[in-house]
């Protein structure tokens, strides 16, 4: 019981924190969720049990993807803007033919090379609760799956720190100007934090009853149509259900679900990262990383080479590749780094959008992968 405890109430001292201590807000509270739960997980006089972890994990992972999709108004983004839409179909393009060919040279050094694939594409248009959905799904090693977040991390740690020192401006500046540039300004929020505090507390418990509610209609589709629980169509059914429900106008009335799903995610990374030994993580570290390093590198330069195909502007690339690769939660300092107020909305609800199709993509992938390797 202590160790679930732990596992939910951390995460709440690490949001605390984060924006307190230099190296948290570096590191972002994902990060420093998998960094605290390693260290707990190492400590000689505490004891964590992995089968815990791990059903808290599972539990987390398809909560997160309800929660965080209730917040994706996909409608008003497919009329919003073209260059917008366009731009993300050519990362999601990019990140498949870049994930596909590295994992293809990499398939007789890595076990699970086209699960590996699959995750990577799914964290690359989604984010870290696809690549965790996807590899729960298909069953990857403990090894393998930390490891592969591990690197994730470490490496887009340095590629963002690039992004808002200059990385950002120089890459958009190699593309066509983007039409109307307008300066970036900081809109202040009228709430306090007392208010968003209240209304968190207030919208958290009908939030959470709605993603059980999506838990448990998945879980009993899976039981009818297949007879067992199948974790990959299990998750299938939360997506499309959440997707769903994001549909209907009432939802917009809960302003808090993004939240609520970014807490269940730091949940699940600090649950993984409990679970891995050092010890027994070391071996073939350096492999991940050089495989972690090209699927990214390779995935960023054919997204800005097809967007200079297609004439869409700097700014737009830049943002739809930092919305796939990291997710909402990273675009506002990109935006304002790029001084454009305009692509602010468009590249939070595009990374809110990479959570829907990041588990589709993610398993068709591996489904071409078994077939390139076979």
């Amino acid at each position: 019981m202590w160790q679930i405890l732990a596992l939910f109430l951390i995460p709440f001292g690490i949001i605390y924190l984060t924006p307190k201590i230099k190296l948290f807000e570096w590191l972002g509270p994902v990060g420093v969720c998998y960094a605290v739960g390693l260290l707990l997980a190492n400590l000689p006089w505490f004891h964590f049990d992995s089968k815990i972890g791990m059903q808290v994990s599972e539990f987390c992972v398809p909560m997160a993807i309800c929660l965080l999709l209730f917040a994706t108004d996909l409608k008003s983004w497919l009329k919003e803007s073209k260059a917008t839409i366009i731009s993300f179909g050519l990362m999601i393009v990019a990140v498949s033919v870049g994930s596909i060919s590295v994992s293809y040279f990499f398939s007789d050094k890595l076990p699970e090379i086209s699960k590996l694939a699959a995750m990577m594409v799914g964290v690359y248009i989604g984010g870290t609760v696809n690549l965790s959905a996807i590899g729960l799904a298909l069953g990857v090693s403990e090894k393998s799956f930390f490891l592969l977040n591990a690197t994730d991390v470490f490496i887009g740690g340095f590629y963002f720190l690039f992004l808002i020192s200059f990385g950002a401006r120089w890459m958009a500046g190699l593309l066509k100007p983007y039409p109307n540039p307008e300066d970036f300004v900081v809109e202040e929020k009228t709430e306090t934090k007392g208010e968003l505090r209240k209304q968190l507390t207030k919208e958290a418990p009908a939030l959470i009853l709605l993603g059980l509610g999506g838990l448990v209609i998945s879980y009993f589709l899976t039981q009818l149509i297949f007879g067992a629980l199948t974790v990959g169509w299990f998750l299938m059914f939360t997506t499309t259900y959440a997707l769903i429900l994001a549909g209907f106008p009432w939802l917009r009335k809960f302003t808090m679900s993004y939240e609520v799903g970014h807490y269940f995610l730091l949940v699940f990374c600090l649950s993984m990262g409990s679970m891995a030994k050092a010890s027994e993580l070391v071996d073939g570290s350096e492999v991940y990383f050089i495989y972690v390093l090209l699927v990214l590198t390779a995935s960023a330069l054919i997204h800005m080479l097809l967007c200079a195909s297609f004439k869409i502007d700097g700014h737009t690339a830049v943002i739809t590749s930092v919305a796939g690769i990291y997710g909402p939660a990273f675009i506002p300092p990109v935006a304002a780094k790029l001084r454009n107020k305009k692509m602010l909305i468009a590249g939070i609800t595009t990374g809110l959008v990479g959570y829907a199709v990041g588990n589709y993509c993610g398993f068709f992938v591996v489904y071409l992968m078994e077939k390139i390797l076979n």
